[in-house]
């Protein structure tokens, strides 16, 4: 379905086979670190990635 293949985008994951629960929640907390302004990233645009990094895994983990 087109949300997997958005929500794996999001994630940096490469098409295909839908990565393990751990590689999900890893790759989100690296992602989400390296957007939030308290670890060096800018302010602007900074909640609207993060909220998209969310859905994105809620997106992967809900449909395991």
């Amino acid at each position: 379905p087109a949300d997997i293949r958005w929500a794996m985008e999001v994630l940096g994951f490469a098409p295909g086979v839908p990565p393990e629960r751990e590689e999900i929640l890893r790759r989100f907390r690296r992602l989400v670190r390296l957007a939030h302004p308290d670890h060096g990233a800018a302010h602007g645009g900074a909640a609207e990635r993060i909220v998209e990094l969310g859905e994105a895994r809620r997106v992967l983990l809900h449909e395991r």
